[in-house]
């Protein structure tokens, strides 16, 4: 990465969207997504079949007659109701395969598909039946049901907690959306540069997280396995991401040095007592964690010093709704 030399930081301006308002189907969706955090499960056994309606664990690829579908590859993937829309019908598929047994699965893609590269491609799916659980959705009449979720006493009232939510969350994705366009300018304005090797490094990192551990565990061969690699290290769209991501990252390290930003006294007792409330790890944990680990503590103040010139920064930029 080249040294950074700072543009000016005036007149930057941006625009967004103005927020949409929300949909009932979108109430629904989050609706049943707590509704089945209250579901009750049972889980199958190994060797045990899988039944219709089940939710099932499985590592897939998808492979044509000639090679491996890129970014195709997903380890841990859970079937259930909302994965229906992505892979449709896949989960029906599975209903009388072994909890344990791997299978190829012959999958057609239609015309209205709404991924452009899918649509009309015939592929076939290699799975591994991981684990699959029955799941029993409780009534959503049922009063029960909506003091465990905890968002209101009647249906009514809940429906309006989940629509304050989602509205909230319209807003801060504007909000990050606003402050990606201001740094993507400021990026632009500075001509930062970006090594390939860079670029090449992050992506053989996520691909093997992603894809190339599950495809040596699967057996394929190491041509199939390299022509995988080479197809994420040529993808234009995915070097376009990284390239922006070490583009920005470049940035805010400037900007901590050019407003020598240092943390104060506490910021990190403070972040990790709000890491623990969402976890099931103490405060205690996560310290010595940081402690034994001055990487990841170097790291977090990083992210921290970052976080605080994105503040900065946003208080300069001038945002219109469109």
């Amino acid at each position: 990465m080249s040294d950074v030399r700072l543009p000016s930081l005036e007149g930057i301006e941006v625009r967004v969207p103005a927020p949409t308002q929300v949909q009932a189907v979108e109430l629904m969706l989050v609706f049943q997504a707590l509704q089945r955090e209250q579901a009750g499960e049972s889980p199958r056994l190994e060797g045990e079949k899988v039944q219709a309606g089940d939710e099932v664990l499985i590592d897939l690829v998808a492979i044509t007659d000639v090679a491996i579908v890129p970014f195709s590859a997903r380890a841990g993937l859970w079937l259930d109701a909302s994965s229906e829309p992505q892979v449709p019908g896949l989960r029906a598929s599975l209903a009388g395969v072994l909890v344990g047994e791997r299978i190829i699965v012959p999958h057609s893609f239609g015309a209205a598909f709404p991924v452009a590269a899918l649509r009309g491609r015939e592929l076939h799916f290699d799975i591994d039946v991981v684990a699959a659980r029955a799941v029993e959705i409780p009534d959503p009449a049922d009063p029960a049901l909506l003091q465990a979720i905890g968002r209101g006493a009647t249906l009514d009232e809940t429906m309006a907690s989940i629509a304050r939510q989602l509205a909230e969350e319209r807003q801060e994705l504007l909000r990050h959306l606003a402050e990606q366009l201001a740094l993507g300018e400021l990026t632009a304005r500075a001509q930062i540069e970006v090594a390939r090797d860079e670029i090449d490094a992050i992506i053989r990192a996520r691909w093997i997280e992603a894809e190339g551990t599950l495809l040596a565990a699967k057996g394929f061969s190491d041509a199939a396995i390299e022509l995988a690699f080479v197809a994420w290290l040529q993808d234009r769209d995915l070097r376009a991401e990284i390239e922006g991501g070490l583009r920005v990252q470049a940035l805010l390290e400037a900007l901590v040095e050019h407003w020598q930003l240092r943390l104060e006294r506490g910021e990190v007792e403070a972040y990790l007592a709000g890491f623990a409330e969402g976890s099931e790890l103490r405060v205690e944990e996560l310290r010595a964690s940081l402690d034994a680990d001055p990487e990841a503590r170097r790291g977090l103040t990083l992210t921290l010093l970052q976080h605080e010139a994105r503040r900065r920064l946003m208080q300069m930029v001038k945002v219109e709704l469109e």
